[in-house]
């Protein structure tokens, strides 16, 4: 830790410890008591957003604005699940601040009112989306960190951190903000899905290297350092550009990963065939089904998928050759 962190971290515990003997922050128990609900609520409270708290000396301390009269909670609390994604410190900054350069009054007071409480809403909503930046990258090379230098692709967009990852990954991709250059995906590539937070801060959630493979037709996935596996490619995918390999890749992700295999319906877009092909396949034991999947109609193991698909390039490619002998 450097001498202006520690010095931070110091004048943070002093100004906290101030605080909760004046009174401004109480403890759980305190807080409950306050509410007339048990610990075990005010816990989950915090756990869902409606309160949040600060630490100190590995107990929490809960702001006491956070218990005004009881006709007010409903919408403090609502204004609190929004401010989620900040830390402790700016929520409570935001709730004591002025609603106004004009004004004198402060977040917090504006709530007794219909028009104050959804004025307060509009302004939470727009504040809390600085805290929860979702990006995807992907970038030429095996990384081990994220590179300083210009990604292939990258997307953009501001989401709650609390829908889950890959979920946010294709919202990103959809509804975010675009960047990309023109150069050509290397056989191997790193796919980054990040949260951003200010000043500029980024997390890493997930890596994933990737490996051009099969000629084209496979792409080699390593999710977090895990063991590698192969996703099926379509065969008019374009391999070429990387934002049709971060959205391919994503969209696996999305729906489960390595172990939840790929639906009938993808598996004959990658196979060029009806679906009604794919299932003749699967009665043949062509092709294997996920044993977990338990609902629609079912989703085909990457494995088997990969292997068919290779069997077929390979029956091909001796056709053309027995073929090109004869003539």
């Amino acid at each position: 830790m450097s001498t202006s962190e520690y010095r931070r971290e110091a004048l943070f515990h002093q100004v906290t410890r101030e605080a909760i003997e004046l009174g401004s922050l109480v403890s759980i128990r305190e807080m409950g008591e306050r509410l007339n609900v048990p610990c075990a609520i005010v816990y989950r409270m915090l756990d869902e957003g409606d309160l949040f708290a600060f630490e100190d000396d590995d107990d929490q301390f809960i702001p006491t604005l956070l218990a005004p009269e009881p006709s007010l909670r409903p919408r403090l609390w609502s204004i609190c699940k929004i401010l989620y994604p900040a830390p402790a410190s700016s929520r409570l900054a935001f709730l004591i601040g002025n609603s106004d350069a004009c004004r004198s009054d402060a977040m917090v007071d504006l709530l007794a009112t219909d028009a104050g409480y959804e004025y307060v809403r509009r302004c939470a909503t727009q504040w809390a989306a600085e805290w929860s930046r979702s990006e995807v990258s992907i970038f030429n090379g095996a990384c081990q960190h994220f590179p300083r230098t210009e990604p292939l692709y990258q997307a953009v967009v501001e989401v709650d951190p609390r829908v889950p990852a890959w979920t946010r990954a294709l919202m990103a991709m959809s509804d975010g903000e675009e960047r990309g250059r023109e150069e050509q995906p290397a056989a191997k590539m790193t796919l980054f899905l990040c949260t951003i937070a200010p000043p500029n801060v980024r997390t890493i959630e997930h890596r994933l290297n990737l490996t051009i493979a099969d000629q084209g037709a496979s792409l080699a996935v390593q999710v977090d350092d895990d063991k590698s596996y192969f996703l099926p490619l379509p065969t008019a995918f374009d391999i070429r550009r990387a934002a049709s390999v971060a959205w391919h890749v994503t969209y696996h992700m999305e729906r489960g990963g390595r172990d939840a295999g790929l639906s009938h319906e993808d598996a004959a877009q990658i196979l060029s065939v009806e679906t009604n092909s794919v299932l003749e396949l699967v009665r043949a034991h062509s092709l294997a089904q996920v044993a977990s999947w338990h609902c629609g109609n079912g989703a085909i193991t990457l494995t088997s998928l990969r292997d068919y698909q290779v069997a077929a390039y390979a029956r091909t490619r001796n056709e053309a050759a027995r073929l090109s002998h004869m003539i």
